[in-house]
């Protein structure tokens, strides 16, 4: 089943939401770690080019996801839902998207901001379509990190959500997103 049903989201949602939401998971650990990097570390060169390249790949792939969930309408709601849970959802599942533009968006920015490209796998360079020097550097940066933490406390609470509407309500709603329909 690719596309979404009245019951479950169909595989290519759940594809993307998953690629997504293990890519972010991964690229803020490192991102953290790629600030404790110095010129000298081994990994100074290999771990930030990484970060960038799959943080690229994470907003093609919110592109592509934003694009799906307008072309292909999410299941409704558990009926259960309180009003607040379902404005809840709503908000935090528009806050999510909105971090996969802007994150990615903002990193670009850092990448970018003394005019160089960057470069994506050592494959891909991506020009600069602003230099505005190390202020506007350390100004975008700032944005990035605070946007990453935002979008960790947004995952934890969408994720906590998820498993109080399954294992506590039985509602089935993170069901809905693995792909196992409750019995």
């Amino acid at each position: 089943m690719w596309r979404n049903s009245a019951s479950a989201y169909g595989l290519t949602a759940r594809l993307l939401h998953w690629s997504i939401a293990v890519l972010i998971l991964g690229l803020i650990p490192l991102g953290w770690y790629i600030t404790t990097l110095d010129y000298y570390d081994p990994g100074y060169r290999l771990w930030p080019g990484l970060h960038r390249g799959f943080g690229v790949v994470v907003g093609l792939l919110a592109l592509v996801r934003i694009g799906w969930a307008i072309a292909d309408r999410a299941p409704p709601l558990a009926a259960t839902l309180k009003p607040w849970e379902k404005l809840g959802a709503h908000a935090g599942h528009g806050l999510l998207y909105l971090a996969t533009l802007l994150i990615p968006l903002s990193g670009y920015l850092v990448s970018t901001a003394k005019g160089d490209p960057a470069e994506l796998f050592g494959l891909i360079s991506l020009p600069a379509l602003w230099s505005g020097g190390e202020q506007w550097q350390e100004f975008v940066a700032g944005l990035h990190e605070t946007l990453a933490w935002g979008t960790l406390a947004v995952v934890v609470v969408h994720a906590a959500a998820a498993f109080k509407h399954q294992f506590l309500d039985r509602d089935g709603t993170l069901a809905r997103m693995t792909g196992r329909l409750p019995r």
